[in-house]
Parts: C-alpha cells; sequence; structure tokens
C-alpha cells in the first residue's frame, strides 16, 4: 500500500495536535486544582457537579435570609425591651399619683413627665430596621405606622400583615410582627372604645376627634357594645348624635351646637371635636373589648393633667388609675408573649443555621472528592504526555524528511 507524502504530514500534524491538547488539558487542571475542566471531561460526574453546586447557592441565599432576619429580630427584641421599661415607668406613675397627699399640681408634673414618656413610646413604635424600613407597619413598611390625628391622639395606619423568609427547603419564619397585633389589640380590663374620623369626610384640613374617656363606667357598660355616630349638619353649626346600629338619636342630642374643643358627653363617654367640619361629616366612637396601649397612655396623661381636687374628681382619678392600671398590666403581658415569640424564632435561626453549616460542609466534602485533582497522579501524566509529546515531534520531524527528492538529492 502506498502512502502519499500529504497522508504522512496529515498523521504527523493530528499526532502532534492529540499530544499537545493532552498536555494542556492536565496544565490547565494543575494550574486550576480541579479534574473536571470541561462537561465533557466526565458528564456524570458533571452533573453531580451542576447539582451540588445549586444546592450550596440555595443554602448560601438559606444564611442570607437567616442574618436578615436575625437582624430584624434583635433590633426588635431591644425596641420590645425598651417598650418595657417606658410601660413599667408608666405603670410607677399610675401608683404615684394615686397617693392621697398630691394635688391638681403635683399631678400635672407626672402628667408631663407621661407626655414625655408617650413620646418616646410613639418613636420606638415608629422605630426603623437597618434598612430603613418601618418595624411594626406589617407590609406598610415604607411610612410610619403610628400617627398622630390631633390632640396626641395616635393610630395605626400600618396593615396586619406579617413577613417571612425562607430559611431552608418548605420552612419559612416571620421577620417581624406588626403593630397592631402588639401594641393595638391589647385585651381592655374594661368596656371600652376608640375614635376615628370617617374617611369620607370631606372638610379640609379635616376636623379630629379627640381619644376620649369613660367618665360613667356603669352607664357606658350598659350601652355597650353599641357605637355612636355623630353627624354634622347643614350648615355644621350642629350636630346629631346617633346609634350606628339602627340610626336612633341618642338622649334627643339633635342639632346640638359646636363649639370647637367643647367636651361632648353621652352614655358615659366624653370627647371632643376640634377643627371646622364639613357637612355631612361623621365621627364614630366605636365599642371595643380592646384598647391599645398609646389610648391608655394618652387617657391616663389626660386624666392627670385635668382632673381637680374636688370629690367627683377625685373618684374619676380612682377609676381611671385602676383601669390605667389593669391595661398596662395586659400591655406587659403582651410584650412577653411577643418576645417569648421573637425568642423562639432566634433559637430556630441558631439551630437551622448550624444544618445549614453541616450540610455546608457535606457539600464541600464531596464536591472535592468528585472535582478537586489528585496532583501526584496529574504531574506523573504530565510528565509521561510530555515524553509522548517530544516523541511525536522528534518522530514527525525523521518522517517528514523521508520524501524521493531528498533520496534524489
Amino acid at each position: 500500500m502506498r502512502i502519499s507524502t500529504l497522508q504522512v504530514f496529515n498523521r504527523g500534524v493530528n499526532d502532534l495536535l492529540n499530544a499537545t491538547e493532552d498536555v494542556t488539558r492536565t496544565q490547565n487542571q494543575i494550574s486550576t486544582g480541579r479534574r473536571i475542566i470541561t462537561p465533557a471531561d466526565d458528564p456524570v460526574a458533571s452533573a453531580k457537579i451542576l447539582k451540588l453546586n445549586q444546592e450550596s447557592a440555595l443554602i448560601e441565599q438559606y444564611m442570607d435570609n437567616i442574618n436578615s432576619t436575625e437582624a430584624r429580630l434583635s433590633i426588635e427584641e431591644t425596641q420590645l425591651d425598651a417598650v418595657g421599661k417606658i410601660v413599667s415607668r408608666m405603670r410607677e406613675v399610675a401608683i404615684i399619683a394615686g397617693n392621697g397627699s398630691f394635688s391638681q399640681e403635683d399631678r400635672k408634673v407626672l402628667a408631663s413627665e407621661m407626655e414625655e414618656r408617650l413620646g418616646e413610646l410613639v418613636n420606638i413604635l415608629n422605630a426603623r430596621d437597618a434598612s430603613g424600613q418601618y418595624l411594626f407597619g406589617g407590609y406598610k413598611s415604607e411610612e410610619p405606622p403610628f400617627v398622630d390625628v390631633g390632640d396626641s391622639h395616635y393610630v395605626y395606619v400600618g396593615d396586619e400583615g406579617q413577613r417571612e423568609l425562607s430559611i431552608a427547603n418548605g420552612s419559612t419564619i416571620a421577620v417581624g410582627d406588626n403593630g397592631k397585633d402588639l401594641f393595638v389589640d391589647i385585651p381592655s380590663a374594661h368596656n371600652t372604645f376608640y375614635t376615628f374620623a370617617s374617611s369620607g369626610n370631606s372638610a379640609a384640613p379635616p376636623a379630629a376627634i379627640s381619644v376620649g374617656e369613660i367618665t360613667n363606667q356603669t352607664t357606658y357598660d350598659a350601652f355597650f357594645p353599641e357605637d355612636i355616630v355623630v353627624t354634622f349638619n347643614d350648615p355644621p353649626t350642629t350636630f346629631n348624635v346617633t346609634r350606628k346600629s339602627d340610626g336612633r338619636v341618642i338622649n334627643s342630642m339633635t342639632l346640638e351646637t359646636y363649639v370647637p374643643g367643647q367636651d361632648i358627653t353621652v352614655e358615659g363617654v366624653t370627647f371632643n371635636i376640634t377643627g371646622s367640619p364639613a357637612s355631612d361629616d361623621k365621627f364614630t366612637i366605636k365599642s371595643s373589648s380592646k384598647q391599645s396601649l398609646l389610648a391608655t397612655a394618652q387617657k391616663l396623661m389626660s386624666g392627670l393633667d385635668s382632673l381637680t381636687d374636688s370629690t367627683a374628681d377625685k373618684a374619676k382619678l380612682d377609676e381611671l388609675l385602676t383601669k390605667s392600671l389593669g391595661n398596662f398590666s395586659n400591655a406587659e403581658t403582651r410584650l412577653l408573649e411577643v418576645r417569648s415569640r421573637v425568642g423562639h424564632r432566634l433559637n430556630t435561626l441558631d439551630s437551622t443555621r448550624s444544618l445549614h453549616e453541616e450540610l455546608s460542609i457535606s457539600n464541600e466534602k464531596i464536591l472535592s472528592e468528585i472535582q478537586d485533582l489528585d496532583y501526584t497522579e496529574a504531574i506523573t501524566a504530565l510528565n509521561l504526555q510530555s515524553i509522548v509529546l517530544q516523541a511525536a515531534q522528534q518522530s514527525f520531524t525523521k518522517i517528514s524528511e523521508l520524501t524521493l527528492f531528498n533520496f534524489i538529492r
């Protein structure tokens, strides 16, 4: 069989290329420390490596979620501790105010302290996390959850949502608590109410209703759980007071003359409206078995500031202090419950983090066994491949000279 010069050259070049490719691949393996450079090197092992890398990336994301959740919960725990200290001091103020030798002026001093404590409390309830999100606003974390609608009457404008993050496959954890659950829906020590202006009111600027207080618990208990609605007439210089359930006028209170800031007393409840309401503006006194922490503080502050040394007012003061102490105790109980939940979540994060760390170490070990290079074996192979390459180069040099022309010459 005759072998052409072209065939000789092609065969020689192919041998050189193959030998060079072997050397280059082994050099890449040594430089990277990896046995598998491309999927073609080992398709089965490459599939395993891909799966392990995906699991590692998922674990890394879980760890990021755990770290961010832990940071947020730690901030919440700190803020709840601060709230607890303020509530404790408010209870002390209520106890001190019960001193029979205290005069109205003495109580006004305590009212001033309550005002300062109330301001501190609102700042904490409107606290933010490290990313600037409001801690206690639920899903509405871009705006302050507690706003003053006038006369230190704070309302919750967040929602009842609770954000969660995945910390493991099929496992999520709450990253915080909404302010309504923590500070608004606190069981009251007595039948109570909260006030609000209708969202359909048209006055600009809007008129506001005070937080109000119960001035006759027995009368209000008999009326409970009915709601009271104050509706302004046309022109809005007078108003009517009705029951929400059936629209009936209460105590013949129709065409009552409106005086801004003047107390309105109905069914054992006293409140006032300020501003310039428009015709058909409505204000509701909503019965409730719950009372917010801020409402309890505000009512105590208002009572300490306004109640005189008269016999009637001293009786009202005693009733106010009893209610305040009961409601502060309920608030402290709620705080303890929430702090306990936060502690459980932090413990869950710790145990889950430990599990992920163990899984990560296991994955790295398996990944190392599959893709890491045996340097001794690789260097031995490189030496052999280098010898083969040199031999191929020398052989090609000799064979390429075996031509008819060289023989004639």
